[in-house]
């Protein structure tokens, strides 16, 4: 597993790829970075998950645990948007779960970036 980071040319934007197996260590230990970095700071009005090419090992147990852990930094994460880009079917559920259960998160599932980015920025 691999994530790369980058902000969007005007910063607003974090753009967040991974690839490969990915597992929820993983994910969390990456929001745990982000933090740690400020790099969720303002400008930051969203993180842009790109999954195209990575396979999220979750589970409806460990997305609950990982809404715990966004509960835990709310001045964070009620704050931005975090849109969700993923191809394969059994991983789409997992922020559809976490909209419909966490509605205090902005989180949408996307099937292209150019599509994630535009909702992003709606409102900006």
């Amino acid at each position: 597993m691999s994530y790369e980071y980058e902000h969007s040319p005007d910063s607003k934007i974090l753009i967040r790829t991974a690839k490969g197996k990915v597992s929820f260590s993983e994910v969390l230990a990456s929001w745990d970075e982000l933090i740690r970095d400020k790099k969720l700071d303002p400008p930051v009005i969203g993180v842009l998950n790109d999954f195209t090419y990575a396979e999220i090992m979750m589970d409806r147990e460990t997305l609950d645990h990982l809404m715990v852990y966004f509960q835990s930094h709310p001045k964070i994460f009620e704050r931005i948007k975090m849109a969700v880009v993923m191809i394969h079917p059994e991983n789409i559920v997992l922020p559809v779960l976490a909209s419909q259960n966490y509605p205090q998160f902005k989180i949408r599932a996307f099937s292209t970036v150019p599509a994630a980015e535009k909702w992003l920025r709606l409102n900006d």
